[in-house]
């Protein structure tokens, strides 16, 4: 579902909304590596311990994936319009509430791997995993589609951030 925000925008949108949208894309795409990275970085550390010191650990894994995620959201939402002018150029500027519709997909993303990857996976719960993504997907998608006809790009970010709300949840 991550796949189908800019080529549905470039679809039902102009060539410079498109772009805006784009430059939001692309932004939030590499801001995932952030909270990727940190993810690695707990992996090892919440699970080399057991019992209460285990639940401890996946509590402050949790909590430092959720407050970066709302960090992240915060910085794309307010610093990408002007972010995005300066590395694309004004026309691909990125509007303001497409920033804050990827930024909460941001936020989200981060809570979302940090419960893949530090509670479900070592519990083998692989198939929850699965589960949700595809549930995600399937509600997601359409949700994309009909926001993007409705309200156009900030629509199709909106539908994003649904997605990764229903993949998380």
């Amino acid at each position: 579902y991550s796949a189908v925000p800019s080529p549905l925008v470039n679809v039902l949108t102009t060539g410079s909304a498109a772009a805006g949208f784009a430059s939001a894309d692309k932004m939030a795409k590499l801001g995932q590596f952030l909270p990727l990275t940190l993810a690695n970085a707990l992996q090892s550390w919440s699970a080399e311990v057991a019992g209460p010191a285990r639940r401890s650990r996946l509590r402050v894994a949790l909590a430092m994936h959720g407050g970066f995620g709302l960090l992240g959201m915060v910085v794309l939402g307010f610093a990408g319009p002007p972010v995005s002018a300066l590395l694309f150029g004004e026309p691909a500027a990125a509007p303001l509430a497409v920033c804050f519709a990827l930024g909460a997909a941001f936020a989200l993303f981060s809570l979302r791997t940090s419960m893949t990857r530090h509670v479900l996976f070592p519990a083998g719960e692989q198939h929850a995993v699965m589960r949700a993504t595809v549930t995600a997907t399937v509600i997601g998608i359409p949700l994309m589609i009909a926001g993007g006809f409705l309200v156009g790009p900030v629509g199709v970010a909106a539908g994003l951030a649904v997605t990764e709300a229903v993949s998380t949840v």
